[in-house]
């Protein structure tokens, strides 16, 4: 019997057979046990021949009852009364008066952003496919942090349900930090005081956690620090007083690192010249000079040669002799 049965529909039965005739013969049909669903109609045609039909007295469902159990006692007129009993079967058809129900309204899910096509991100219980969402193309963490998406399941009788599926990408360490400099001065003055800003530069990195977090180091410099300034800003800074006839340029190296597992670096190498200034007095080769000549010399001759040098360069280096 379809589910969908409306109250009050009928439903034919084999009647039972009795031999004897009149009062003797069947009189009345029962079920047993009583049950809310079902009773049993029995009487004559306008031709008296005689009919029994099941009487639906409630709807049903087959997703509380599949199944309904119970004898039918034909009963006679005699004295004492006879009775026979057959067995009733009823067995509820299903229809399509169910939509699919997911297990829950939002399903969450998580996925590497450098997963491969075709990796399994959520599984789902959808009969008859598996219900599995794969990856198509790869994902990037740094572009969408999370996907959302509306799932329908559609029953063969066209009923359907919508869940959302949330997709968290999880990111994965694949971006180096990056250095950008703001101002770098060079050549530098080798009069500069310490203290003076030689490099301001800032520090990023598009991962986000751990792999995004940055550690700057400069490598081992006497004259010139590494000094955080303002939040992911940085700067190199002269400690000590500079001399260029010491030396002249300055190679410093910064190294920056992320704490993803393993890290990722980058490396910026700032070269610094120091510019010349007039610190330095030209000196003789000799403290003093002894010289010797002739007295009846004619004007103009050679007596001898001094010479003086000037650590500095350029201009500043040149000497002149009076």
């Amino acid at each position: 019997i379809p589910e969908r049965s409306d109250p009050g529909s009928r439903f034919p039965l084999q009647g039972a057979r009795d031999l004897d005739a009149g009062s003797n013969s069947i009189q009345s049909y029962s079920i047993a046990p009583d049950n809310d669903y079902f009773s049993v109609a029995f009487g004559s045609q306008i031709k008296g021949k005689k009919y029994v039909e099941l009487v639906l007295e409630m709807p049903l469902d087959r997703e509380e009852q599949a199944e309904v159990d119970f004898s039918l006692v034909a009963m006679d007129g005699g004295s004492p009364p006879r009775s026979g009993t057959t067995q009733i079967h009823v067995v509820v058809l299903d229809v399509n008066d169910n939509a699919p129900i997911f297990s829950q309204e939002l399903y969450v899910g998580q996925v590497l952003e450098n997963a491969p096509e075709g990796s399994v991100v959520l599984p789902f219980e959808i009969d008859p496919t598996s219900g599995e969402i794969k990856l198509t193309k790869p994902l990037d963490f740094e572009a969408a942090e999370n996907h959302e998406l509306s799932v329908q399941a559609t029953d063969g009788g066209g009923l359907s349900a919508i869940c959302r599926v949330l997709v968290e990408v999880v990111d994965v360490n694949d971006n180096a930090p990056e250095l950008v400099v703001s101002s770098f001065s060079s050549p530098l003055p080798e009069n500069a005081l310490p203290g003076t800003v030689v490099a301001l530069f800032t520090v990023r990195d598009r991962d986000a956690g751990a792999n995004g977090r940055i550690s700057c180091a400069l490598e081992d410099q006497l004259s010139v620090s590494l000094q955080p300034a303002y939040k992911n800003y940085f700067e190199l800074v002269t400690v000590s007083a500079l001399d260029r006839e010491e030396m002249a340029r300055y190679i410093l190296t910064v190294t920056a690192a992320d704490a993803g597992s393993p890290p990722l670096t980058t490396t910026h190498t700032f070269t610094v010249d120091i510019s010349d200034v007039n610190d330095n007095a030209p000196v003789f080769n000799q403290t003093s000079y002894t010289m010797y000549v002739r007295e009846n010399s004619v004007p103009t001759v050679l007596v001898g040669t001094i010479s003086a040098v000037d650590a500095d360069v350029g201009s500043n280096a040149k000497v002149t002799y009076s």
